[in-house]
């Protein structure tokens, strides 16, 4: 009997699938643990700092130079636990935060899927769509984790069990409501979720779907933490612009939509790729869940012509879960963001395939084996076609990189511990993600021009993309002109001008204030470069930056700006410690006058690509027109020539260059992009600008240059650098 039990056909496809959800929840945690990546981060620290030393009610924005007001404090609370965690436990401490708030969303999810269907198989597979589902927003460390926490958390207080929730949990619901409006802006979902329920539940109470006294006693106490949840939720810092905050944006500050993988809407008849949300594996159990979740919620309502002849209690599912269901499938098809909310449509297909009670069925092993077979086929799915790619594309490979306390190589941490060290002031403009990390550092001496929190005008915003794209927004506006009308201080462009890695726009602005007039630079590497307006408001950060590399033996000049060549040459070990050079450039350099052929032009070729990434357009040069005439196949020195020629205003040397790559049938389309570039403006057709948006890298090319090149953060901690370019 007891072998019987637990023979092969009734316990094998329980273990097949645990083996599977195993296999997915195990590597998510290694996911959710690895080194911080969620940009957002740093502004919720800052804040939280804030916050903490002034009160959620600030007088002014400390991360932003045109901010329209102080920033609202609609999550003060995690900001303010996050900075208390940080203080306390470190970048270790955020870590195992975070770590540990996924496990309780994982354990709570299983637990609520459980119950819904106890087959095992119909629950790991829940359980791994649900994790499909959410997790590229599981692995980003910001305030929602709490909000899909606190939709679960809602859904067991109140509605799990069917039956009229005691006054405890009604309390206590009415509570969890009023911590999620300080936690979160997407507190709202919380009374959504609610007045969904209660109005499916009066939908079953006049159709006399069910137990009248039942629903109406349910419907009752929905309504009271509808009501008085509601109002608590008025319990903030703000009061009421907190609930308005969605409608407010896009008409006092940019439109939310703008955030690519925030409030982009899900696009049913375009299938995505791999690198953003949702995944292809997403994108199709979505369209199941569209199809499904209506047509239970039809069949929840009908009432069966032959009851005995039933063996799934379709008739007793919940109602109050069919509303859930359908809201929160709106709310995935409305944002990306929302995707996980599908947890609730997958909980009503596992609820509808929950054997009855009353009348229960043989066990058929070959169901249960089918089910397991598809949480096998979901799993490949999950990393091959799913949302692993997105999850791991900066997962470390060592256990040193898995250590570090954050991916510093992403945020160019060199510029950002030079303007640190030598207290410059100003408006910086960046990258958009690299802004929550410079705040983090430099606020409030230096304020960033735009950052996630979208708290500017719409003129702000809009200057952005044109200010990435080297031009002015206005008719007749120069580039410069654009940095001028909103007072920038500060510029730090980065990223190599390489073939784009991913389907997003891809800008390389490192090299965008090259040589332009009225602006200084003062620190360059491999990675971007840091520019100064030379003007009367900034001759105090120029006297400073002037003093601080006279204090560390580095030459600058402050008439000329930061010489690449004469750092190299003076102080090559912090050339090497700040990621100007490698730390075998002595042995390239060593390698490019050697007698032997083969070294001498690898070493000349290594050299050349690391003098057209740092702007040393005349060294380069040299350097790729001896290479032509001394190699066969010479495509990437005839390359860098066309780059580097147009660069310095020698336009009919690159087209002669750019000829010879046209009249090779072997070319490659970089190199052929770049020489109708160069042909486009030797005609006139394209503007000489054209060159800064125009890609000289591959990606292989690109990859290289991570190889012996460290990076030093604001903490003055060396790390290697990770796979940025």
């Amino acid at each position: 009997m007891f072998m019987s039990r637990f023979s092969l056909s009734s316990r094998g496809p329980d273990g097949v699938a645990l083996l599977a959800l195993a296999l997915i929840g195990l590597a998510t945690l290694v996911a959710v643990g690895q080194p911080i990546i969620t940009d957002d981060i740093w502004i919720h620290l800052t804040l939280g700092r804030a916050y903490l030393d002034q009160g959620p009610w600030l007088q002014t924005d400390p991360l932003l130079a045109n901010a329209l007001g102080p920033p609202l404090p609609a999550a003060w609370l995690t900001g303010t636990f996050l900075h208390l965690i940080e203080r306390v436990g470190g970048f270790t401490g955020l870590r195992i935060l975070h770590v540990s708030l996924v496990t309780c969303i994982g354990l709570l999810s299983f637990s609520i899927f459980r119950r819904a269907n106890p087959s095992l198989p119909v629950v790991t597979l829940g359980m791994s769509l649900f994790i499909a589902l959410a997790g590229y927003r599981l692995i980003q460390l910001r305030p929602h984790l709490f909000t899909i926490l606190a939709c679960l958390l809602l859904f067991r207080l109140l509605l799990e069990s069917g039956r009229v929730p005691s006054r405890r949990k009604i309390a206590a619901s009415i509570l969890l409501l009023l911590l999620w409006a300080n936690l979160h802006a997407s507190f709202l979902l919380g009374p959504i979720l609610v007045g969904a329920a209660l109005l499916s539940l009066l939908i079953a109470y006049l159709m006399k779907a069910g137990e009248r006294s039942l629903l109406l006693g349910r419907s009752r106490a929905l309504l009271f933490v509808l009501v008085v949840g509601g109002l608590a939720t008025l319990i903030n810092p703000t009061g009421s612009e907190q609930h308005l905050a969605y409608l407010v944006s896009g008409s006092e500050t940019p439109a939310l939509g703008r955030v690519a993988d925030e409030w982009t809407r899900f696009a049913p008849f375009t299938i995505p790729d791999l690198r953003t949300p949702p995944s292809p594996l997403v994108w199709g159990a979505l369209w199941i869940l569209i199809f499904s979740t209506p047509l239970l919620a039809l069949l929840s309502v009908r009432k069966p012509a032959a009851p005995r002849a039933l063996y799934w209690n379709r008739e007793k599912v919940d109602p109050a879960l069919v509303g859930l269901a359908l809201v929160s499938l709106l709310g995935a098809l409305f944002a990306v963001r929302f995707i996980w909310l599908g947890f609730f449509p997958a909980l009503l297909v596992a609820s509808y395939l929950r054997k009855s009670v009353d009348q229960p069925r043989p066990e058929k092993p070959v169901q249960n084996w089918l089910t397991a077979g598809l949480g096998c086929f979901f799993v490949l799915g999950f990393f091959q076609m799913g949302p692993w790619t997105m999850m791991s594309g900066m997962l470390p490979m060592t256990q040193f990189g898995y250590s570090a306390p954050y991916q510093a190589s992403k945020y160019h941490p060199g510029a950002i511990s030079l303007l640190s060290h030598a207290d410059l002031e100003g408006t910086l403009f960046s990258d958009y993600y690299l802004s929550g990390y410079s705040g983090y550092w430099l606020s409030p001496r230096i304020r960033s021009f735009v950052n996630g929190t979208l708290n500017v005008a719409p003129e702000v915003i809009a200057a952005n993309r044109p200010i990435r794209e080297r031009r002015g927004e206005k008719p007749g506006e120069s580039f410069t002109e654009l940095l001028d009308r909103h007072e920038i201080d500060l510029f730090l462009g980065t990223r190599l001008p390489r073939t784009p890695p991913t389907t997003r726009p891809w800008y390389s602005t490192a090299g965008h204030l090259e040589k332009a007039e009225g602006w200084l630079l003062i620190y360059r590497n491999l990675a971007g470069a840091l520019y100064l307006r030379d003007s009367p408001r900034n001759q105090d950060n120029l006297k400073r930056i002037t003093r601080y590399y006279e204090s560390i033996g580095v030459p600058f000049d402050p008439e000329v700006g930061f010489q690449t060549s004469k750092v190299i040459s003076k102080n090559p070990n912090w050339a090497i410690a700040n990621s100007l050079i490698p730390s075998h450039f002595e042995k390239i350099r060593k390698s490019s006058i050697q007698i032997d052929p083969l070294r001498r032009n690898s070493g000349m070729e290594m050299l050349a690509r690391y003098y057209t990434a740092l702007g040393e357009r005349a060294s380069a040069i040299r350097l790729d027109e001896r290479l032509t005439r001394l190699m066969k196949k010479s495509e990437s020195p005839r390359r860098r020539l066309i780059y580097n020629l147009i660069r310095e205003d020698r336009l009919s040397e690159a087209t002669e260059v750019a000829q010879l790559i046209l009249d090779d049938p072997n070319s490659s389309p970089l190199a052929v992009h770049l020489a109708e570039t160069a042909l486009g403006i030797q005609n006139g057709d394209l503007d000489s600008s054209e060159i800064f948006r125009v890609p000289v890298f591959t990606a292989s090319e690109a990859a290289a240059f991570g190889r012996g090149v460290f990076i030093r953060t604001p903490e003055d901690q060396a790390v290697p650098w990770a796979k940025t370019n």
